[in-house]
């Protein structure tokens, strides 16, 4: 799957902009403020129907302007395909080839994109939620329909709070806790699948980052794997923290409670790792994913990098843009120093300078 051409209009400062991508290497380039980041949240949001920055639809649109429009062709299945999406202030409408989409997924399914963003460093020292998101997205890239169970469980656990609020002892209660073990076994169950199959790539990946001289782990909850005995599992705790979820107006148990850890040499990160052991596994969490995916999906998925290698020392930086310089797909990268890559250059790679909200390709010889 591979961007051939993008354009935007209207689109935060990207006015009327049209690019033609390469298939490898594509590097984004120029001063700060100049709309490198928007312009890779607009790849992005054309695989994932929303911003990694604002879930404000008014602040995507151009100045003046009462909607934005977003297209792209991407070479996928073996196809030429035309994604586009318009945005208002009320709404985002996407289709695929001139035809309109169910759910998002299928975007998804069409286009996985990996973004790598200075601020994902926060993941692995912050809250549970970052880390519970990092490998809910690594799952739906993998498996597109396990969107849709998440979403599925997100509704059945607000009808639940809202209950709990008013009215704890109805007798819905019975049905709608059974049916949150249900969804919410399953997706830990996802969860549990999914990280025994991607441990291997972890460490592999954090191995060449850290020269081998560290190893990498997610550590889930304890709990078992069989959807059966998981169900019964959280049914259980449900039904013990009973009394005060009726206090408190909340659930207290569920994929939706769970706090994945990030462990380097049996540490976990949050509490005893460093900013840049935090930061390496953040990106080795990521270079795996690609791996994974490429096995799991026989495809590789389009890679979004803004501004990531001037937060890297010199030998995890060498060693992450020469695994991307070996793996052949398709990279965007911005950035506001050429010199600040590869000393010899990235051979093969197409630049773009942006300024002011204008893109121009440029001519290099590496």
């Amino acid at each position: 799957m591979k961007f051939k051409a993008l354009a935007f209009r209207n689109f935060r400062n990207l006015d009327d902009v049209e690019v033609e991508a390469s298939p490898g290497l594509n590097v984004i380039w120029g001063d700060n403020a100049q709309g490198k980041t928007n312009f890779l949240e607009g790849i992005y949001l054309l695989g994932n129907g929303k911003s990694f920055r604002t879930a404000r639809n008014e602040q995507l649109i151009g100045h003046g302007a009462t909607h934005s429009r977003l297209s792209g062709k991407i070479f996928a299945n073996r196809v030429d395909n035309t994604i586009e999406l318009q945005i208002d202030a009320q709404s985002k409408r996407f289709s695929i080839n001139n035809k309109g989409i169910g759910s998002v997924d299928e975007i998804i399914a069409l286009n996985r994109q990996i973004l790598f963003f200075p601020e994902d460093v926060a993941i692995a020292r912050g809250s549970p939620s970052g880390r519970r998101n990092l490998i809910d997205r690594a799952i739906f890239l993998s498996r597109p329909a396990y969107l849709r169970q998440v979403q599925d469980y997100n509704r059945l656990l607000r009808h639940r709070n809202q209950l709990l609020k008013e009215n704890a002892e109805s007798p819905q209660m019975t049905v709608w806790t059974e049916q949150l073990a249900r969804s919410g076994a399953a997706i830990r169950c996802r969860r549990r699948e999914f990280v025994a199959s991607f441990q291997g790539y972890l460490r592999q990946a954090h191995a060449r980052l850290s020269a081998h001289r560290e190893e990498a782990d997610i550590l889930l909850p304890s709990g078992s794997g069989d959807l059966q005995t998981a169900t019964e599992e959280l049914a259980q705790d449900l039904q013990r923290l009973g009394g005060r979820e009726a206090r408190l107006g909340m659930t207290l148990a569920g994929p939706h409670r769970d706090d994945p850890q990030f462990h380097v040499d049996g540490l976990d990160l949050r509490r005893y790792g460093s900013q840049g052991q935090q930061r390496s596994f953040i990106l080795a969490f990521k270079t795996a994913l690609v791996n994974f995916l490429e096995d799991a999906i026989g495809a590789s998925p389009i890679l979004l990098l803004d501004d990531i290698t001037s937060e890297l020392d010199r030998q995890r930086k060498e060693s992450f843009l020469g695994y991307l310089l070996d793996r052949g797909g398709q990279v965007f990268i911005t950035t506001t120093d050429l010199a600040s890559l590869l000393p010899e250059g990235l051979p093969g790679a197409a630049y773009y300078k942006v300024d002011k909200g204008r893109i121009f390709t440029e001519e290099r010889v590496n």
